[in-house]
């Protein structure tokens, strides 16, 4: 049979191991080999101990997380032992990041890989931003594309000077005041991490993928969860449409529904 091969992403290998399921669905029926590989510098494959990304960095390469992969796969045929895997070809899986890197060795390695599945994986990026899963052809509220638009834009304009940046030290919950322009910009950018993360996580039912906390999944279909907060009637009020904002990325960063002030 053939050999299922996942390509492992940037984080521990068991995460993918749990959420993975199109491999599991379809490994009897084919009478596959599962093998899931993790990435160099993520969970337990650290080549320079536990603080590797500190240590050094620089043989973090998605060049030589490719040749990881081919060598294992090579040697795992070679070394097989009862020899059954010699002729086995190859399928790789990915999604993200992954699905990227299982594109990839079909093209860098074809020798091994003979097909791959790349699940949303930005081979070539993205021209502009990921909007869809926000949008009301994808069930989310109508309002809420635009409405987050407004709302970084306000987000922007107070960052710029002190008495705007403590009213959204205030409208966010921040523990800490931002200090200057850079601390919220870095706001900026922790709200539109949310939003990433909704989009990678955007699953039809509860799952703690990007929670990372199993008691406390996310709700299903967290980006129209998260929509539902930017539906405020008619107000396009800056203090409105932030605290909003800061109520959609709670979705995620209050998953426990119990933090009081948010730290960046």
């Amino acid at each position: 049979g053939p050999i299922f091969f996942y390509a492992g992403n940037e984080a521990n290998v068991e995460l993918y191991v749990n959420v993975t399921g199109l491999i599991w669905e379809n490994a009897q029926a084919f009478g596959a080999l599962i093998i899931f590989v993790e990435h160099r510098y993520y969970g337990k494959t650290q080549p320079f101990g536990p603080d590797s990304w500190q240590v050094d960095p620089s043989y973090l390469t998605v060049e030589q997380a490719l040749a990881d992969y081919a060598a294992l796969l090579w040697h795992l045929k070679a070394d097989s032992p009862a020899g059954g895997a010699a002729d086995s070809p190859v399928i790789a899986f990915g999604g993200s990041y992954g699905g990227m890197l299982s594109a990839w060795m079909r093209v860098k390695y074809p020798h091994i890989i003979a097909g791959a599945v790349a699940a949303s994986a930005p081979v070539a990026a993205f021209p502009g931003l990921v909007t869809y899963d926000a949008t009301p052809a994808a069930g989310s509220a109508p309002e809420c594309v635009t409405n987050v638009r407004l709302a970084f834009g306000n987000l922007r304009q107070l960052s710029r000077f002190a008495e705007g940046r403590a009213a959204l030290s205030q409208l966010l919950r921040l523990c800490k005041p931002l200090a200057d322009e850079g601390e919220a910009l870095d706001a900026a950018y922790w709200l539109q991490g949310a939003f990433d993360a909704f989009a990678m996580g955007n699953y039809p039912f509860p799952s703690s993928y990007i929670s990372d906390n199993p008691d406390r999944p996310l709700p299903a279909w967290p980006m129209r969860a998260a929509c539902t907060h930017m539906v405020v009637g008619r107000s396009t009020k800056p203090s409105t449409l932030i605290e909003a904002l800061r109520d959609a990325a709670a979705v995620l960063y209050n998953v426990t529904g119990d933090v009081q002030c948010f730290d960046l």
